[in-house]
């Protein structure tokens, strides 16, 4: 998969709760309407070996996963301050290879995923 379908985004904005795209190795990116999205609460993005970076996100989301992209995406998410790492410091739980934020803090695995 190169893309996500921007036109069946929008036409179910109102009803994707939890986006998850796995083994996508030749998605580049994600479309901006995915900000679109009203209902969106989780977001898992999985071995997308060509994605490096996110467009803004929606006001709705809770979580996000990151596992398996190219590291450089990884590397952006993960240093606090930078613009990629704004775009998801207010999130309730973040996970990004092996690295996990309860609202903008570092925490340890165990205590993210209790959150689930």
């Amino acid at each position: 998969m190169d893309s996500v379908p921007a036109g069946w985004l929008l036409q179910n904005r109102t009803s994707i709760h939890s986006l998850c795209i796995y083994e996508a190795m030749s998605l580049e990116s994600l479309p901006p309407s995915i900000r679109d999205l009203s209902d969106l609460k989780e977001l898992y993005l999985h071995r997308a070996g060509k994605h490096l970076s996110l467009p803004d996100l929606p006001s709705s989301l809770k979580e996000l996963c990151i596992r398996g992209c190219h590291s450089e995406l990884e590397k952006k998410f993960s240093e606090c301050g930078s613009p990629e790492w704004n775009k998801i410091s207010h999130l309730r739980r973040v996970e990004i290879g092996n690295s996990y934020f309860i609202m903008g803090k570092k925490c340890s695995m165990e205590t993210c995923r209790k959150l689930r």
